[in-house]
């Protein structure tokens, strides 16, 4: 008797090829943008230059590597990062960021402008708080106190409101994380306009203690060059955010120009609240209290 016929059964069941979604974060070419997760030749198809390809798989974000290249560089490389603002950044909302890392650089540059803005702004007004035959009012007093501890919140504040933007409900949880880190990166110009402003106040010091520059002078020169470099500070900023909206949380050209009228009018409000309101609040109060 012989024995039944076998036959070796497989899987017939077709396979389909590896879209990019698969192959992990976009991986852009530093030279034409394009994408290359799949490539393994180190040249890209495209404009055929040589290409790094661990290197452009890796978060291309300086404050994330810098445990490795030091806290100082990583500063100061993330927040040049986001001033020239290359056109693959939006692509590193696809990665895992990590939300609380991007906070801690969005906070390193709110304090260390706000300790360059009350240096500078403090340094004319020594002379006069200390004068004891033209003291100022109590009130000018309280409400300039109450400024100097409502500046950090109020910048704090300025530079986190863009990222309600940043989350829409369409996307996963990872990824809407991702865009709300990358926006609070988006404040490092703002690092460069309070060093800037610093070097020019000691700059003009220096020369008027060696040449006798006169006051007046001195003070044109300093609100100059912060009026200058506020606007590019700001202008910058506010493109950032507005591209990161766009781009990397995926928003239509409605939520998109919104955006762009409503941001402004909030970071008046927030201004208005932090060094108007508030203080001069505290000081009207502080007037009736010496009143009664």
């Amino acid at each position: 008797m012989s024995e039944p016929l076998t036959e070796n059964i497989t899987d017939h069941t077709p396979t389909t090829a590896a879209t990019p979604a698969d192959l992990g974060p976009a991986a852009l070419c530093p030279h034409c943008d394009y994408d290359l997760r799949a490539a393994i030749d180190p040249v890209c198809p495209e404009c055929g230059k040589q290409v790094d390809l661990e290197k452009i798989r890796q978060c291309r974000i300086p404050w994330v590597h810098r445990q490795k290249i030091g806290r100082l560089r990583a500063l100061f490389a993330t927040a040049w990062l986001f001033t020239r603002f290359p056109r693959w950044l939006p692509h590193e909302a696809q990665r895992e960021l990590d939300y609380h890392e991007a906070v801690r650089f969005q906070r390193w540059v709110v304090t260390i402008f706000t300790v360059c803005l009350f240096v500078v702004c403090s340094l004319p007004l020594v002379p006069r708080v200390l004068d004891p035959y033209d003291p100022l009012p109590t009130t000018v007093l309280v409400a300039m106190c109450i400024q100097v501890l409502m500046l950090w919140p109020t910048l704090d504040a300025s530079t986190s409101v863009h990222t309600y933007w940043c989350h829409p409900g369409n996307l996963p949880v990872e990824r809407q994380n991702a865009c709300v880190a990358l926006a609070h990166y988006a404040c490092g110009p703002l690092l460069w306009l309070g060093f800037t402003l610093v070097i020019t106040v000691l700059g003009l010091i220096a020369k008027q203690i060696e040449h006798g520059l006169p006051i007046q002078i001195a003070n044109g020169i300093v609100i100059l060059v912060f009026g200058f470099m506020s606007v590019i500070a700001v202008i910058t900023f506010y493109v950032t955010c507005l591209y990161l909206i766009g781009k990397a949380a995926g928003r239509g050209a409605g939520a998109t120009w919104g955006a762009a009228i409503l941001l402004p009018i909030l970071w008046l409000l927030i201004l208005v609240i932090g060094q108007g309101l508030i203080p001069w609040g505290f000081a009207y109060a502080a007037l009736l209290v010496s009143v009664w």
